[in-house]
């Protein structure tokens, strides 16, 4: 007997379909829409007769990996926190992916969701106000030109964040629209748009950071009678230094070097696990690889893409070994850098950048600190000074406190968003692993962006406008009671 598993046309029997496939215990008329036929006995026994596949479609007992496949795992196999599907289907239950991520969404939470695509775009708003507003200020003295070209330097940066949090937010939405989020985690986390936001990411805080260290030691160099002044040109040039030195360092892990790629790189898969007879469990187990290579060519390297392209050129079968990799920004949906890696060839660079962000945090502190002393001497000075202009002197004496609370509120929000990161680094360090996704994108989303939400406050007028409305608000408070 032969039945007919293609629908289309024609007259059916009595039947039942499973799955979108037919199957009959009885002999079906010819279907005039196809000619892919098998006998029942081949129904659901694992051998694919059926050109379409259709005879191992829909049969009872299965997971199958997605629609109108024939990849099926054993029920058994569902969320077992093992992907057995190629694309992951069978993993794709109720089980939290990442920290803010789900099954279903990249972003899980409606609230988180919407408050960061709202503080992106007050982030972006405030910014751009400020970019335009400074870039049309009129500079009549030396020190307002330099602040112009800081300000306009950290405002961009700053910016830029408010960019990647309403691109990740957009992202979100659009893999939404596309299909469920576990189905589709390997292809953003792999994809070039997600190492491009990380770059952007990384960019965007270590400028701005790099700029406000660079206004606080040319605010102290001033303050402190060093340097009278500091030429224009001179700002310009350390400017366009430190952001050269900052995009090399963002975008570095992005170039197509094997050396880089391997030394960055947050997982290798092989995309044809299932009919790779020497490895079965991904990502790629590299003391396995090792294993198998110094087996094969009685040869070691250490250098993967090396390993795996000449394993390609032993077997006809070249795609088995063809393999997708995870970046640098990749580790989690967030796209932020992995940072926090404990491969110990990465020691060494994980370490000297947890220095080099306590050095420039430290140097912050210190020169305003310095400058709080500075503000403070000349403070008791006018008020030992005669009485003549005293008003003048008062008007000046609530200028320095007013500075006082601003450099105070600065340093507090530089501490908030930093000094929580580089704990973290040290901490896992010694505890020898990695931290939970929850802990990136805690800082991706909450901590880092904080700075690029406060800095156009405590940078610009907006500051002033604000204590003195508060101090209003006060005063009109006390005289009331």
């Amino acid at each position: 007997f032969f039945i007919v598993l293609e629908t289309g046309g024609g007259r059916w029997g009595a039947a039942s379909t499973v799955g979108g496939a037919l199957h009959s215990p009885q002999l079906l008329e010819y279907n005039y829409y196809s000619e892919d036929v098998t006998i029942l006995d081949g129904l659901c026994d694992i051998v694919v007769d059926c050109k379409s596949g259709a005879d191992e479609i829909g049969c009872p007992g299965r997971f199958y990996c997605g629609a109108n496949t024939t990849d099926w795992v054993a029920p058994e196999k569902v969320c077992d926190h093992s992907k057995d599907c190629t694309n992951g289907a069978d993993e794709c239950g109720t089980r939290q992916i990442d920290g803010f991520s789900s099954s279903e969404f990249l972003i899980q939470s409606k609230i988180v969701a919407s408050s960061t695509g709202m503080i992106a775009i007050l982030i972006i708003t405030m910014n751009s106000i400020q970019i335009f507003q400074t870039w049309n200020m009129r500079c009549s003295t030396n020190a307002k030109a330099t602040d112009r070209i800081y300000l306009i330097n950290l405002f961009f940066h700053d910016l830029v964040m408010g960019l990647y949090l309403l691109g990740i937010v957009s992202v979100g939405l659009i893999i939404r629209l596309k299909g469920r989020y576990c189905m589709l985690e390997s292809v953003w986390r792999s994809s070039w748009v997600c190492s491009l936001f990380g770059a952007v990411f990384s960019s965007s805080a270590h400028g701005s950071l790099l700029t406000i260290a660079l206004i606080s030691h040319t605010r102290w160099v001033v303050c402190s009678r060093i340097g009278a002044h500091i030429k224009k040109k001179y700002v310009f040039a350390m400017v366009t230094l430190l952001n050269l030195i900052n995009y090399s360092h963002s975008f570095l892990p992005l170039l197509p070097v094997p050396m880089l790629k391997d030394f960055f790189g947050t997982d290798i898969f092989f995309k044809n696990l299932k009919q790779n007879p020497f490895f079965n469990e991904s990502p790629i187990n590299r003391t396995r690889l090792l294993s198998v290579y110094e087996g094969m060519f009685n040869h070691t390297t250490s250098d993967v893409y090396e390993i795996i392209d000449k394993m390609k050129d032993v077997t006809s079968k070249k795609d088995i070994f063809d393999i997708e990799e995870i970046g640098y920004y990749g580790n989690t949906g967030l796209c932020i850098h992995n940072i926090f890696k404990t491969r110990g060839s990465y020691k060494i660079y994980k370490l000297s950048f947890c220095a080099s962000l306590t050095l420039i945090l430290g140097s912050v502190i210190a020169t305003y600190t310095s400058i709080l002393i500075e503000q403070n001497k000349t403070k008791k000075s006018l008020a030992l000074a005669p009485g003549n202009g005293k008003a003048n002197m008062g008007k000046r004496v609530q200028r320095i406190s007013s500075l006082k609370w601003k450099i105070i509120l600065m340093i507090g929000s530089e501490l908030l968003c930093w000094i929580p990161f580089i704990f973290t680094i040290l901490l896992f360090e010694c505890l020898d692993r990695e931290p939970p996704p929850l802990v990136f994108e805690l800082f991706a989303l909450i901590f880092i962006p904080l700075n690029s939400l406060l800095n156009p406050v405590f940078y610009s007028e907006i500051y002033k406008k604000l204590t003195r409305r508060l101090w209003e608000l006060w005063r009109a408070f006390v005289r009331s009671s």
